[in-house]
């Protein structure tokens, strides 16, 4: 890509947040040590979820979003019937 790169943030629904999302994924390019940082987030994170539902373990707003999502999404992507 000669050093260029394009990043996509989709939403940008709530404007109080949405700077510090686009700084958050700046600070992630520029950080040599992102990589390894996120394989250690995730581990914990997945050890925290245990043998639970991902979306029970976030916000539970968020949840129903996502949930009402892949529902409506569901006649389009296999992956997601009977979701």
């Amino acid at each position: 890509a000669n050093g260029n790169i394009v990043a996509a943030l989709e939403g940008g629904y709530v404007r109080s947040v949405l700077c510090k999302c686009v700084e958050s994924v700046l600070a992630t390019l520029l950080d040599a040590d992102s990589n390894e940082k996120c394989k250690k987030e995730l581990q914990t994170f997945y050890n925290n979820v245990g043998d639970n539902e991902m979306l029970d373990c976030i916000n539970p707003s968020a949840a129903k979003s996502i949930r009402d999502t892949m529902k409506a999404h569901s006649k389009y992507w296999d992956c997601l019937k009977g979701v």
